[in-house]
């Protein structure tokens, strides 16, 4: 039998068949036979829980993004299918941001505070507007844990201050304009099962929807030594910055733990290339692997107030030297 998890108050973004009056086992059923079902629809009229045997009702038949639509009339049972992955791994959702409540976390924190796999949502927030408020419009607060800088740390020292606060080994550090979805955690949980995995990991999306796809390094894993090996991995590829500095990932908090910052790469952590110089230093000090996970997407937002885009022109020397120090691993065997 599939394994079910349970997402309250949520459908999937694809209806492909809808049947009343029949049981969870025959439900069950029709999904094993089609492969573009990834969950069921259980429509809360018909009482109690859809993952009980035996209880007819109105089930649908799921696919698309699964759990990204709100709708206190129905939940949604995703269907596990990999045989290896009843380990459900607990991950902690580390979100640093500054002033983006209206327009983004409103959206977002109801979608992650019903996701089966996220066990803590860590807010760190660099003026206390976004939490303020997230406390006054959340009713559930269970997941959450807050933490309010006493002085504005910058978006390289927010995001680690944000993993030092996780308790669990595995943490999603997610950008707070960005949007993950259950399937997002479901790959990185199947991955986690299926591989000899290290604590010095990061699981990186293969697509960044809609603008950054980099599927053609999908099932790669950069290491030192690798990197020529890696075909189109060249200098000055745009396609390689892009993919090394739009973060999204999940990582081991043994590299949180463990990543030392001295002179050197402090005058840098002010640039916004604050992910590239992250990865940068994980593969100096700690031989960070980092994992192109196949079909570990996500929604990454593109928009007028990007930290990126506007400060760019500013840190010119700074992007320099960072770009010249990830250019460096190239030349290591």
């Amino acid at each position: 039998m599939l394994t079910p998890f349970l997402l309250k108050n949520v459908r999937c973004s694809e209806e492909i068949w809808q049947i009343d009056g029949i049981t969870l086992e025959e439900a069950l059923e029709k999904a094993k036979s089609d492969p573009r079902v990834k969950a069921l629809h259980w429509f809360k009229n018909n009482g109690g829980d859809g993952r009980i045997g035996g209880v007819k009702g109105w089930y649908q038949g799921a696919g698309g993004s699964i759990g990204t639509i709100v709708d206190n009339n129905w939940d949604t049972i995703i269907l596990n299918r990999d045989n290896n992955s009843n380990n459900k791994h607990k991950f902690s959702l580390c979100i640093p941001t500054m002033d983006r409540y209206d327009q983004f976390l409103s959206i977002f924190l109801p979608i992650y505070a019903n996701n089966p796999f996220i066990d803590e949502i860590i807010i760190s927030d660099e003026n206390g507007n976004d939490i303020k408020k997230i406390k006054k419009n959340l009713q559930n607060l269970d997941k959450f844990k807050f933490n309010i800088n006493t002085k504005k740390l910058g978006a390289f020292y927010n995001k680690i201050k944000c993993c030092q606060l996780a308790k669990n080994d595995w943490i999603a550090l997610i950008d707070s304009d960005n949007l993950v979805s259950v399937d997002y955690f479901l790959v990185a949980n199947n991955f986690l099962n299926n591989n000899d995995i290290k604590v010095n990991t990061i699981l990186a999306p293969s697509y960044a929807k809609p603008s950054f796809n980099f599927n053609y390094f999908s099932g790669m894993c950069f290491k030192k030594g690798n990197f020529k090996n890696i075909p189109k991995f060249e200098r000055d590829s745009i396609i390689v910055h892009e993919l090394m500095n739009t973060g999204n990932y999940i990582l081991n908090k043994y590299l949180i733990d463990n990543i030392k910052i001295d002179e050197k790469n402090e005058k840098l952590t002010r640039s916004p290339v604050d992910v590239l110089l992250f990865i940068t230093i994980l593969f100096e000090q700690l031989d960070l692997e980092m994992y192109i996970v196949p079909d570990l997407y996500y929604h990454h937002t593109v928009h007028d107030g990007s930290f990126y885009t506007n400060e760019s022109k500013n840190y010119n020397n700074e992007i320099e030297i960072t770009h010249e120090r990830f250019w460096k691993l190239l030349d290591e065997k």
